[in-house]
């Protein structure tokens, strides 16, 4: 294919370089940055009888955890809109290019969900990007330009109001009624191969931007055995989704966490093969950074200092 991904690394350290600058301020008070249990997210411990005096306003709201400091006002513009990606057009025709391979090459019918759509701009951009490329080719060779089904869907629970066709359902009601597949197909997902043997006749692609923090929804896009699913936003630190069930980062590992302490756990050993799999590991997907892509995204928390959004593809291991 004319997309080539990067295969992710073991270990993210990005958010703690981001917040180095904090350390200076947190050093004119006495005090000292220290991290969130259960969080790649960090903080000032500072005295009680800390003079902040000397300190401006910036760096006060910076050290109780605001973000501020290194803002801009690209940041207050989607703080007042409630933008949480801004979707640029180097973005979306690289993802709509994408999205028309894996339809081409794929012979039976394939389903883009945008789960947690917020206001559907996404998919609304993405059709419209699909629309333009369709007028651009010759009329003999339209009808050639395989497109995918497209759906948006969000429970509104966010308080984002749609810009777009979006349907007001959740995310498990959007996979029940869109990514169901046929009752002779197999729950296995590495297989998902149709009991007779025959190939399967729908793909499905999700797309899911912002998954609440704390939370996974990935699960469920694996339970229904999707081809692929494609996370957009901050990865790997807490900002979204569930730092295990989701992005499979090892600092936050159940099972490792049970045996703090003990010199002799793979973890301390630092030995790949004797890590537990991730969950998405475990159900068969494998994960890239689609890096080409994360260079033309813009989040409402990128300040010049830092840019924690990423776009991340799980696949299906065939």
């Amino acid at each position: 294919p004319h997309f080539q991904h990067t295969p992710a690394t073991t270990s993210y350290n990005s958010y703690h370089s981001a917040r180095q600058h904090m350390i200076p301020i947190a050093e004119k008070i006495g005090g000292e940055v220290v991290r969130v249990d259960g969080r790649l997210t960090n903080y000032a411990d500072a005295p009680t009888d800390a003079d902040l005096s000397d300190l401006s306003m910036g760096e006060i709201l910076e050290l109780a955890g605001g973000n501020v400091l290194k803002c801009r006002a690209f940041n207050v513009l989607c703080e007042e809109a409630n933008i949480y990606q801004m979707w640029t057009k180097e973005y979306v025709s690289i993802l709509g290019d994408y999205l028309l391979e894996r339809t081409r090459s794929f012979d039976g019918e394939t389903v883009v969900l945008d789960i947690g759509a917020g206001d559907g701009l996404l998919m609304r951009y993405v059709k419209e990007y699909f629309e333009m490329k369709a007028g651009k080719s010759p009329a003999r060779s339209r009808k050639s330009i395989k497109q995918p089904t497209l759906h948006a869907s969000d429970d509104g629970s966010w308080g984002i109001f749609p810009k777009a066709d979006v349907e007001k359902i959740d995310a498990n009601a959007a996979m029940e009624k869109y990514a169901s597949r046929s009752d002779n197909l197999t729950s296995d997902a590495p297989t998902a191969t149709r009991k007779n043997g025959e190939a399967e006749s729908k793909q499905v692609i999700v797309l899911c931007s912002w998954m609440p923090m704390g939370e996974d929804w990935s699960q469920t896009f694996r339970d229904h055995a999707v081809d692929e699913y494609i996370l957009i936003g901050e990865a790997d630190n807490g900002g979204c989704g569930d730092n295990w069930r989701t992005w499979g980062n090892y600092d936050f590992c159940p099972q490792l966490h049970e045996h703090e302490g003990n010199d002799e756990t793979p973890q301390s050993m630092g030995e790949e093969s004797q890590l537990p799999p991730r969950p998405y590991e475990e159900d068969g997907y494998k994960r890239y950074d689609m890096d080409v892509l994360t260079k033309h995204q813009f989040s409402r928390f990128d300040t010049v200092a830092s840019k924690d959004g990423r776009t991340v593809c799980f696949r299906r291991k065939r």
